[in-house]
């Protein structure tokens, strides 16, 4: 929470009480002071609440199957499953979802950076129904070699005019 708050350590080493007392948006801007960390149910309601039928993506940050697992969980209980796309660097992670449910959308980051993906379709790839890949790396070729395997290509960051004509360019928002 160092980054993101005015805490210190790790979100996995605090009970929720703690994280709730911390402020998580005063580094942002001053006019987020006060902004509070929300549960992935309140969460889940502002999205249910603002658009029922809006896609979203959940990350799965850490390598931890009770993470993982407990996110499943909420989205299949909420039947939300269909709209989310679940997200992690970690290859295990997304083969257990996976495994839980042939339904999860699984959008993974491979081409060096993450952890534990192997391209190619005996690899990891077979898992994924969107890749991540930073704008950087990405590539004409790339989003090709994804879009031959019927895997869409997701990328950040996008914040000028010169990289979004880029990005349109490469057929990435088809």
């Amino acid at each position: 929470v160092d980054r993101t708050s005015n805490g210190k350590g790790r979100v996995d080493s605090l009970t929720l009480a703690e994280l709730r007392a911390l402020d998580f948006g005063a580094w942002k801007a001053p006019q987020f002071a006060g902004e509070r960390i929300p549960t992935l149910d309140e969460t889940l309601d502002t999205i249910v609440g603002t658009r029922p039928d809006m896609s979203f993506c959940l990350e799965v940050k850490e390598d931890s199957e009770e993470t993982a697992r407990r996110s499943l969980a909420v989205l299949q209980e909420r039947k939300l499953l269909g709209q989310c796309t679940m997200i992690s660097f970690h290859a295990n992670i997304l083969r257990l979802l996976k495994t839980l449910d042939p339904r999860v959308r699984a959008q993974g980051f491979p081409e060096g950076v993450a952890r534990n993906f192997e391209p190619g379709p005996d690899g990891t790839d077979s898992l994924l129904s969107r890749v991540g890949i930073p704008f950087k790396r990405l590539t004409e070729e790339l989003v090709a070699y994804y879009n031959a395997r019927d895997i869409e290509v997701d990328t950040w960051v996008i914040d000028t005019v010169e990289t979004l004509d880029k990005a349109l360019a490469m057929d990435l928002f088809s």
